[in-house]
């Protein structure tokens, strides 16, 4: 839980993440209080959110935007996100990282972290 948000679960399509192959994390927000799901995510920096992706030893850096897209077709000052997201990383090599999540609801930018182990394929 962070300031008001509840992560309920980060899952992925499969287990264990392996290096060089494409792994789905998926995100599910909920409001601290109330339980419901949030299906208020407003855009931030053109995405419904922003995932950092860091590895222990800091030679691995990946950036990545949720798979739920924004319409650029219609106004994206009127759309609303939520409350579920997906991401799909590409960890370069084996090895432990820290994963930053960032998403915007109101005024308020969210942070969550995970850390994750990450197998080589064999």
């Amino acid at each position: 839980m962070v300031s008001g948000v509840r992560v309920e679960m980060l899952s992925f399509e499969s287990l264990p993440l392996f290096s060089g192959q494409k792994n789905t994390l998926k995100f599910h927000l909920a409001d601290a209080e109330t339980s419901q799901p949030m299906r208020d995510l407003i855009p931030y920096l053109g995405a419904w959110g922003h995932m950092l992706i860091l590895r222990e030893d800091q030679t691995d850096v990946v950036h990545l935007h949720p798979e739920e897209q924004i319409d650029f077709e219609d106004d994206p000052a009127a759309q609303r996100g939520g409350p579920s997201l997906s991401f799909d990383a590409l960890f370069p090599a084996p090895g432990n990282y820290r994963i930053w999540t960032q998403f915007l609801r109101g005024r308020q930018l969210y942070t969550v972290s995970f850390d994750v182990h990450v197998e080589c394929v064999h």
